[in-house]
């Protein structure tokens, strides 16, 4: 069996327990934006230092007490709830470094600690660049830690043009459960498939970790869930993003930036979702637009919001049945750049014979924010309606898809899905990130029976997406909620590999149990 070696283990000398700080047990630092119970932990810590962190895992393994890691806590699947566990919350490492300039490429990275949000992100490169770069991944909750969207791979509507937060990581360091910080820059190893085995050591070689790396397939889709795999070159920097936080604590990473990008923004309603989809597919195959995002909202989102809220953002035309959002990037030196999109839009409305009254264009900031509050008003309305349901019956709750296919076959999974669903009373939406085929289908029942029909029809929406050849977990992660999805995207000897590098890198097992599997 091949093996590499990769120096990169650092020693730290562990805080005493006692003396790393502590948080009260409140029930918003036991639950996350899942909506789950809150959790029951044996003590909330707040490590301030690599120090602290390594303090904290120290207790655990001397107590055999699992520990729960925590960020800021807008995670939807339940990963960070904790069961009877220390809980590891990483919301006070806040430093962010200085902007480096790579010499050769002229490319802009920052280190940044782990508990920074990712608005806190945009708002220090808005003071210190003048708002003339920014960090691509966009999470919807704008709150949440750079550390939380790493552990998950998490995207945003922006993924469609740039790609996951993976893309955009080039340097982490990791606590492992052993206590020793794991320092890691994308690009200095590069394994091939024919080594099995790495080994992570000290430079004076005297500790050793070696990680089982055997490669299995990997969805070609946008997916997040399971340690990553490649038949490529494998950079170990990716086994950690996504992990969720089962084989290492993420103390900082080293971020790349993009510079700022100016745009126009666009609601293209349509007479119906097949009228949407092909408008989002002429948008993506569109050489001169090139959206950073395309999102949709189908007729039944439309209607919600007709139904639920009494003054809009946007004013819906009447006869908007679906709506695309997008935007266009421009040169802001050039207005013929900006005229000649506009231009290209409507020609593209006209060939497809979508009504001219039917678009919103948002050029001005006032625009821009009614723009986005339409764009996200969708999921807040679900939430609040779903809230007042609960008011009447506490065991209710919506059940959201997070399922992507090929874009090559969205069409037929959109029809089998929306046959499953037409043959159920039970009332849903649809919307989401078309650009990618990843839509988020919203189960919301109303009575007890309706939520069990609603558990059984997201079973047999998961093995669509997987029929497909998509992903059960395109964005979110699997946490504690969806682990009983994971044999359907991968094979029980896979999910032995997987189980093979945690018990590798974690031998007390005592990072996030209950996750993934």
């Amino acid at each position: 069996m091949q093996i590499i070696d990769i120096p990169a283990l650092t020693k730290v000398t562990p805080t005493p327990f006692s003396h790393v700080p502590k948080l009260s047990l409140s029930p918003l630092a036991l639950q996350d934006e899942s909506r789950m119970m809150p959790g029951i932990a044996v003590s909330v810590c707040q490590p301030h230092t690599a120090a602290d962190v390594a303090g904290v895992l120290q207790e655990a393994i001397s107590k055999a007490c699992p520990v729960r890691i925590a960020g800021i806590r807008t995670g939807v699947t339940g990963g960070c709830i904790p069961e009877n566990e220390l809980v590891c919350d990483m919301g006070a490492m806040k430093k962010i470094g200085e902007i480096e300039i790579d010499s050769k490429t002229n490319e802009r990275y920052v280190w940044i600690e782990a508990g920074v949000s990712i608005q806190e992100i945009s708002n220090f490169l808005r003071k210190e660049t003048n708002d003339a770069y920014f960090y691509p991944p966009d999470p919807t909750e704008a709150t949440a830690s750079l550390g939380g969207t790493i552990a998950t791979n998490a995207s945003g509507a922006r993924t469609y043009r740039y790609g996951p937060t993976r893309n955009w990581i080039y340097g982490l360091q990791v606590m492992l459960p052993s206590g020793e910080i794991l320092s890691l820059e994308r690009g200095q190893y590069r394994i091939p498939a024919v080594k099995e085995e790495i080994r992570f050591t000290t430079q004076e070689k005297d500790i050793s970790i070696v990680l089982p790396v055997k490669r299995y397939a990997w969805p070609s889709v946008k997916h997040t869930g399971g340690f990553y795999s490649t038949d490529g070159l494998l950079d170990p920097i990716d086994l950690f993003i996504g992990s969720e936080g089962l084989l290492g604590i993420i103390l900082s990473a080293k971020i790349k930036l993009l510079p700022h990008v100016f745009s126009f923004w666009v609601v293209q309603f349509t007479k119906n979702e097949n009228e949407a989809f092909d408008f989002a597919t002429a948008l993506d195959a569109n050489d001169i637009l090139r959206p950073e995002f395309i999102e949709f909202y189908d007729s039944r989102s439309l209607n919600f919001l007709r139904k639920h809220v009494s003054v809009l953002p946007v004013p819906l035309p009447p006869t908007a049945n679906s709506a695309v959002f997008f935007n266009v990037p421009f040169s802001c030196t050039d207005r013929m750049s900006q005229e000649a999109k506009l231009e290209t839009i409507l020609d593209l409305s006209k060939k497809m014979k979508i009504e001219e009254d039917l678009s919103f264009v948002a050029m001005d900031v006032k625009q821009q924010t009614a723009f986005n509050e339409l764009r996200h008003l969708l999921p807040e309305t679900i939430n609040r309606v779903v809230s007042e349901r609960k008011q009447k019956l506490s065991s209710l709750h919506k059940i959201s898809t997070d399922f992507s296919v090929p874009p090559s076959r969205f069409s037929s999974f959109w029809d089998a899905c929306f046959h499953a669903l037409s043959e159920n009373n039970i009332e849903w939406v649809s919307f989401g990130h078309i650009g990618n085929a990843h839509l988020h289908i919203n189960l919301l029942p109303m009575t007890v029976e309706e939520f069990q029909m609603a558990q059984r029809l997201y079973i047999v929406l998961a093995q669509e997406a997987i029929r497909h050849g998509g992903s059960i977990s395109a964005e979110h992660g699997i946490g504690r909620l969806k682990r009983h999805l994971l044999p359907l995207q991968f094979s029980p000897e896979v999910i032995l590999q997987m189980k093979a590098i945690k018990k590798a890198i974690d031998p007390h097992l005592i990072l996030n149990p209950n996750t993934l599997w």
